[in-house]
């Protein structure tokens, strides 16, 4: 479901891309998904909750980012996939499928 107006600029003021489904096509889309399928393993693996991984990457209390990452929501730039490595104390590229 997409993210209303308000949440992407509220999200964008933060410095954060926002993924705009309609103007990318599947093969985008479904990196940013394989992406956050990656990210929502292992932090499950590590017993991780969103709320503790937002806090650990600079986020506290923006949940609410993680799950958008999760679930390919979100255009993740390079600063924050490290962060989230290193978070989860993995390697960016076991992170990345494609």
């Amino acid at each position: 479901e997409p993210i209303s107006e308000r949440e992407a600029v509220f999200w964008a003021k933060r410095g954060y891309a926002v993924l705009a489904f309609d103007n990318m096509g599947e093969t985008e889309n479904s990196k940013y998904e394989r992406l956050g399928k990656a990210i929502r393993e292992k932090r499950e693996a590590q017993s991780i909750s969103q709320r503790k991984l937002a806090s650990m990457i600079g986020q506290p209390n923006s949940h609410t980012y993680i799950t958008r990452v999760e679930k390919g929501r979100v255009k993740i730039g390079l600063e924050q996939l490290i962060r989230i490595a290193d978070a989860l104390e993995v390697e960016v590229r076991d992170l990345i499928d494609f």
